[in-house]
């Protein structure tokens, strides 16, 4: 695993049980430190199952069965997330909510947008909100779910952590798009609630830059 994704690790680990973590995994914990404090190595990895013994205790209330049967019945498996925000919290192990954010930058409108997991454990106060954002082409399913609607490894972390999973703009769309790939009509959806001009959106994507989003 690249350096940056060990640390996350580093903390996923911290925040298992002590009886767990002294009984299972202390002496993962400590390959972990070991290799994150190697300065030469350009990367460092973690035995597979070392890794899964890190992340044992972190079941789902429902086993997952909740989410991948809302992605079952949306079209492509582009389920709403606010239909998310809707089942009880009890059931998923974490309090869903679905924000969209308008915010202004070079005197025009943007929307992003994230799925805020809520974590029912009671420490998870005590420790920061772990934030995922995408890159690239992806959104906020990329991390919630697997390919084949299984449930993504945010939902296991939301076990036990606050998690929010940021969508950069354009890169969601209610409902997904239905339009092949290389359709120039095929957009960023950069506002929700509706469709612009092809000349506003061309525009939008020359400036479109890190310093829009962060």
């Amino acid at each position: 695993m690249k350096k940056g994704f060990g640390a996350a690790l580093a903390l996923f680990t911290a925040i298992l049980p002590a009886g767990f973590i002294l009984a299972q995994s202390q002496g993962v914990e400590q390959k972990i430190w070991t290799l994150l404090d190697d300065g030469k190595a350009a990367y460092v990895s973690l035995a597979e199952s070392d890794l899964r013994a890190v992340g044992a205790n972190l079941d789902l209330p429902d086993g997952g069965r909740s989410i991948t049967a809302l992605a079952g019945k949306a079209d492509g498996g582009a389920f709403d997330p606010r239909d998310v925000a809707r089942l009880p919290a009890q059931q998923l192990g974490y309090k869903a909510d679905w924000i969209v954010e308008r915010f202004r930058r070079y005197n025009l409108d943007w929307d992003i947008t994230a799925l805020r997991l809520t974590s029912l454990n009671p420490e998870a106060k005590n420790y920061p909100w772990f934030i995922i954002i995408n890159g690239g082409a992806a959104n906020f399913y990329e991390f919630y779910v697997d390919l084949k609607n299984r449930p993504g490894w945010a939902q296991y972390l939301a076990q036990k952590l606050n998690v929010m999973i940021v969508t950069i703009p354009g890169n969601f769309k209610y409902g997904g798009w239905d339009l092949p790939v290389l359709d120039a009509r095929r957009q960023p959806a950069y506002l929700l609630d509706r469709d612009l001009s092809m000349d506003e959106y061309e525009m939008r994507n020359a400036i479109y830059t890190n310093s829009l989003i962060l």
